[in-house]
């Protein structure tokens, strides 16, 4: 009898195989006999050889890759000697590591602690940030400051970083409008700065002939000590500013100073064109004075205005200029003087204006300009502004004063097309309703102006209806003013 998984012959007695181990079967039932007394130990049998197989390659796959590992080891240790080992390398050393970058939001080389607080873009620590407030481009925190430029809630940085109430990509501002010009205006490609905070209105003084733009109100009342005029006869402003029909809130100086001065938006101006510029609770009251000849040219919009436009503009708020000494004293609702073919075009005025000087020099006081000269012109202009002039205002005796509705004195100019619709024009010694001088055409009023002076200059005017003032299509009808002066004058009239 053999065995029938290996072959071997057994002996008639024998229950399992000498050679293999296996039991034995006769006509498909296991024999009950003699066990071999020397059994076989760990018996493969014919399923054993495969299982062998197997686990030689596995083990030596795994004798493989260790080997191959510590060749790379021993290679990369190498290539390294006097080096720091790479992030790789240490791993592979069997170091268990953590990776940082060396600065928030940027990586800036391989370098790596056990024991830090990791992020998805990069881990920072407390070297450099609050625990409280990390993100995967930047640190920010309420009270610390990096080297990016990130700042806290003094807004101090020189980055793009702005507070929640002023919040503009490119702007730095704050609520206290301290921040430097130089930090804030931005230009596009055009080349036109555009202004967003009282800062960027002052830093038209660092660039003069530069082209501006206002993208939104500003509120300059935060400027406590007054505000600084832009442009001077040294140094006069020279560029453009388009205000886009946003207001310029609070403007406000009460200066002294024995010198001449020019005060408004704008110092001086030559050569210039302002437009679409809305001036609102504006208070100047500005003092000239000297033993010699000195000049106080105030205005909404500019204190003198040479060879230059302004159109579409409109000024609410109180204008006094003041003449001491021998100082000549000019107001006007925007400009205070106005020379070298100067034109002021689609303008409107409400507050009040005023002019006082002492007997010995002239106080001019205009509801447009105090002063207009050198072949200048106002067209479809509108008052509605109270015009006050006193020429006794510091001693008993009677000076020489003008008080209008449009121009209170000059030479060679034209008026054409505007409207006095003010309840109030007073002068210590003359007073007209458009104006006592200048070529005059086509001008309007209401018929309710009450005009108090020592003389008086007639006008030659039209009479429109008090009761239409706030109809746009009346005005653009009747008085022939454009759609965008007719609504601006309504703006103004129903303030």
């Amino acid at each position: 009898m053999y065995c029938a998984y290996c072959g071997e012959q057994l002996r008639d007695d024998s229950a399992f195989c000498d050679a293999c181990g296996q039991r034995v079967k006769n006509n498909g039932e296991y024999i009950s006999g003699r066990v071999s007394e020397t059994p076989v130990q760990n018996p493969t049998g014919r399923g054993g050889d495969k299982s062998m197989g197997i686990f030689g390659v596995i083990l030596i796959m795994a004798v493989g890759i260790f080997s191959l590992g510590n060749i790379f080891f021993m290679l990369s240790s190498y290539l390294h000697t006097g080096k720091a080992l790479t992030y790789w390398e240490r791993l592979l050393a069997g170091e268990s590591l953590t990776y940082t970058d060396t600065y928030t939001g940027g990586y800036s080389g391989d370098t790596y602690v056990d024991d830090t607080y990791t992020g998805d873009a990069g881990t920072v620590d407390d070297t450099y940030t609050d625990d409280s407030y990390t993100d995967d481009a930047g640190v920010v925190d309420d009270t610390y400051t990096d080297d990016a430029g990130v700042t806290d809630d003094s807004y101090s940085g020189d980055a793009a970083v702005a507070d929640d109430s002023n919040t503009d990509d490119a702007v730095v501002t704050d609520d206290s409008y301290s921040d430097t010009a130089e930090d804030t205006l931005v230009q596009d490609e055009m080349g036109v700065y555009h202004i967003d905070s009282p800062a960027d209105l002052a830093s038209m003084a660092e660039n003069l002939d530069g082209a501006y733009v206002l993208d939104s109100n500003i509120d300059a009342s935060a400027y406590e000590e007054g505000w600084t005029a832009i442009g001077t006869e040294a140094a006069p402003f020279t560029g453009s500013l388009d205000g886009q029909g946003y207001s310029i809130y609070g403007l406000s100086s009460n200066a002294s100073v024995d010198d001449s001065i020019s005060f408004g938006l704008f110092g001086v101006i030559q050569d210039a064109q302002i437009s679409n510029v809305w001036i609102s609770g504006a208070y100047y009251y500005i003092t000239a004075y000297g033993s010699t000849d000195q000049f106080a040219n105030v205005g909404g919009i500019a204190g003198e205005a040479y060879s230059s436009t302004i159109t579409n503009c409109y000024v609410s708020g109180d204008v006094t200029a003041c003449g001491d000494g021998n100082s000549y004293a000019r107001a006007g609702g925007i400009t205070g003087a106005v020379d070298n073919g100067s034109t002021i075009q689609n303008c409107a005025v409400s507050g009040t204006v005023s002019a006082l000087c002492a007997a010995v020099k002239n106080a001019m006081a205009g509801g447009i300009s105090g002063w207009c000269n050198g072949s200048s012109s106002v067209v479809n202009c509108a008052d509605l502004a109270s015009i006050s002039a006193d020429g006794s205002m510091y001693d008993d005796e009677q000076g020489y004063a003008y008080a209008a509705g449009i121009v209170a004195s000059g030479e060679e100019f034209e008026i054409r097309g505007c409207g006095v619709f003010t309840d109030s024009i007073t002068s210590s010694w003359l007073g007209s309703i458009i104006s006592p001088f200048g070529t005059q055409s086509t001008n309007y009023t209401s018929g309710y102006v009450t005009l108090s002076s020592a003389e008086t200059q007639d006008n030659d005017m039209y009479q429109v209806d008090s009761s239409q003032l706030g109809d746009t299509n009346y005005l653009m009808n009747e008085l022939g003013w454009e759609s965008g002066f007719a609504d601006g004058f309504v703006r103004l009239y129903q303030a």
